[in-house]
Formats: C-alpha cells, sequence, structure tokens
C-alpha cells in the first residue's frame, strides 16, 4: 500500500567502517611496525535488512509470511529429465496452526544455520555442509577506536 508507514526508509542503517589508515593510527591494539589484530569494526541490523528484502519483494507482487516453517517440500518430476525437482513447500503458520503451500518458479534455499536440515527434506541422504559457529560482539569505548 502507497501509505505502508515501513515504506520510509529513514529506519535503515548503512554499514559504517572507518577508513583503514586512520583505524591503523587510532586503535591501540596496533603494533609499532603497524601489524593488527584482525580487529575490524561495522554496524549491521540483520532484521532490518530482512524487512527490506521482504517489503522490496511485496512492493513486486510476493506474498510474504513471518512467524511460518517449512512441513515438507513439494517435489514433482522435471518433464526434460525425468529427475524429481523441489518447485515449492508445504508451510505452517506457527501462530494459528494453518497450513498452505507455497508454489515457485524457483527455490532458493537460504535458511542460514538451518541448511542441513532443510537439505535433508529433499534427501535424507545429502551430508551436512553447514557448521553453525556462535558470534561474538565486543563493545568498545570510543576512544579506542
Amino acid at each position: 500500500s502507497q501509505n505502508c508507514p515501513c515504506e520510509e526508509r529513514r529506519f535503515l542503517i548503512r554499514h559504517q567502517q572507518p577508513e583503514h589508515q586512520a583505524h591503523s593510527r587510532r586503535s591501540p591494539i596496533s603494533t609499532e611496525s603497524h601489524h593488527e589484530i584482525g580487529l575490524q569494526t561495522g554496524q549491521h541490523n540483520d532484521a532490518r535488512m530482512n524487512l527490506a528484502i521482504a517489503l522490496t519483494a511485496a512492493r513486486y507482487g510476493a506474498a510474504i509470511a513471518n512467524y511460518t516453517e517449512v512441513v515438507h517440500l513439494l517435489k514433482r518430476a522435471d518433464p526434460q529429465t525425468g529427475k524429481e525437482r523441489v518447485y515449492g513447500a508445504h508451510c505452517r503458520d506457527v501462530i494459528t496452526g494453518q497450513e498452505f503451500d507455497v508454489r515457485a518458479k524457483c527455490v532458493i534455499n537460504a535458511t542460514g544455520p538451518f541448511t542441513d536440515a532443510l537439505r535433508k527434506m529433499d534427501d535424507q541422504k545429502n551430508p551436512d555442509i553447514c557448521q553453525p559457529s556462535a558470534g561474538v560482539h565486543i563493545v568498545i569505548l570510543g576512544y579506542y577506536r
């Protein structure tokens, strides 16, 4: 809708990273020989990025859903190769319990740490390819940057 307050772009924060030379000069963890310990600063809000992607998709006609899980994949034989291909997913709204099918011309597995679970829905023999790890966030005072 044209009146949707979410379309305002003022809530988006751009990634910010200091210039390399300024960072090297000001960082207390840099040594005299200018070797650094791999400190990289930046801001990224993945929730806002995902919201922006969903709203853009909706603007171009996509149906979007939140709090939804894949129950099983929808498959059919490719008429040219005879090989079984994924063409969608049977989903459940975890709030209401309502189930529905989502069909697509192209299906992309962009599930992050759930990649292997979805790949195993396609074929139980698929080996794990994703090793999730825990992130570390360190907050330091501005004069250390």
